[in-house]
């Protein structure tokens, strides 16, 4: 039982965990030739677009919520499902 308390201390404090701020911001990265606008190609690990949350559709935010708490509208903040 102690060795797996050991065990699990240390991959607790050594795993790395990524920042969301660095992850939610990770943009490709296009490179242009001198002329500005023939594109040479473009890196990165996520081909991402940030759009702001008012573009989306209303029904991602209700999936989102839905996801989470089906009943969350109609429950008084505590869903004992």
């Amino acid at each position: 039982m102690a060795s797996g308390a050991i065990v699990f201390s240390y991959l607790y404090v050594t795993t790395e965990i990524p920042q969301p701020e660095k992850i939610a911001m990770a943009e490709k990265t296009t490179v242009y030739y001198a002329d500005g606008t023939t594109a040479i190609g473009t890196f990165g690990e996520q081909n991402r677009q940030i759009i702001s949350c008012s573009t989306l559709p209303s029904y991602v935010g209700q999936a989102v919520v839905a996801s989470e708490n089906r009943s969350f509208y109609t429950d008084n903040g505590i869903d004992l499902k």
